[in-house]
């Protein structure tokens, strides 16, 4: 790999999950635990009698990944499994050229997560922190090409001297 870009990545779990579960966000985390149900359940899941009955019990994503997902692969409870599992704590051993692209009015992911970090102390990284463009929207104007895509090409093209810049 010689470099990564990472768009709207949520690097505090439990931050996430915590702004996933108000009332505004109500039909997305539906609709990821509908799917995170599925998958879990699917013809062919090794799981248990009691991981199935969790699985199917789980109300919100929080009560999914403290009654199952973190049970199964060794963690306390989910804030346990969150916290453990966070990119936070793994961004200063990013050992390639990395950028990062974050709308701070993400509904789904706090502003916060990204501007409680001192960037300029990871020099492997290059976040870029626009105020608008929400959860992977970063539609603009003029292009049918998502914002976000056009500054990844520019990004890269720079970074690895690729055509005109």
């Amino acid at each position: 790999m010689l470099a990564a870009v990472a768009v709207s990545t949520p690097i505090d779990l439990a931050a996430t999950c915590a702004r996933m579960m108000i009332r505004r966000n109500f039909i997305y985390e539906r609709y990821m635990l509908d799917a995170m149900k599925r998958e879990a359940l699917a013809p062919g899941a090794a799981v248990s009698a009691a991981e199935r009955a969790a699985i199917a019990a789980a109300k919100n994503v929080f009560e999914f990944d403290d009654r199952f997902i973190a049970p199964r692969f060794g963690y306390r409870d989910a804030q346990d499994y969150y916290e453990s599992n966070a990119a936070k704590h793994f961004l200063a051993g990013i050992a390639r050229p990395t950028l990062v692209l974050h709308a701070l009015d993400d509904p789904w992911i706090p502003a916060s997560c990204y501007t409680a970090i001192d960037w300029s102390r990871l020099p492997m990284i290059e976040a870029v922190l626009t105020p608008g463009g929400g959860h992977l929207g970063f539609h603009g104007r003029g292009s049918r090409v998502p914002w976000h895509d056009r500054v990844t090409a520019w990004w890269l093209a720079r970074r690895f001297r690729l055509g005109p810049n």
